[in-house]
């Protein structure tokens, strides 16, 4: 597009995208801004603007789907509890942060015997599974009490 320090603006606008909702439409604004005040034509403002958009539609309706989605799968239940919580508990704040702070308790809880369980539980096919904890987690190195037994 030729706008000066284009490295610096996509690293902003790819640090910025961690923020939820809001950063995104930051790491666009501020190049665009920066664009209006040093160049002095209109089209490379407006195709900041449209490239941005375009980068951004592919990763949220391709990218994103297709890598986090099929590895992180969370229960709807388990989805809106956590919400609910994350929301009374820490408000906007809580409602953003809830639904990544449950992926990665699940994935935590899957590496963790006594809390595979738990794992389970959390994970959206839990009906399909539902036999696994007669079958599975019926023994004994999956009870909770066992993180807090003295190894002997």
């Amino acid at each position: 597009i030729g706008i000066d320090y284009a490295f610096f603006w996509g690293f902003l606008g790819a640090f910025l995208a961690i923020i939820p909702y809001i950063g995104t439409f930051i790491g666009g604004l501020l190049p665009f801004t920066y664009a209006i005040a040093t160049t002095d034509s209109l089209w490379q403002p407006v195709s900041i603007i449209f490239l941005y958009g375009f980068i951004q539609a592919i990763e949220g309706n391709l990218i994103t789907p297709n890598v986090v989605g099929n590895s992180v799968k969370i229960n709807p239940f388990a989805a809106l509890f956590s919400l609910i919580i994350g929301g009374s508990l820490w408000g906007l704040a809580g409602l953003i942060l809830a639904l990544p702070v449950v992926a990665i308790n699940k994935v935590i809880f899957s590496q963790i015997d006594a809390l595979k369980p738990l794992s389970l539980l959390l994970s959206d096919d839990v009906y399909e599974r539902k036999g696994e904890f007669f079958e599975k987690y019926d023994e004994s190195k999956y009870r909770l009490f066992n993180l807090f037994k003295k190894e002997e």
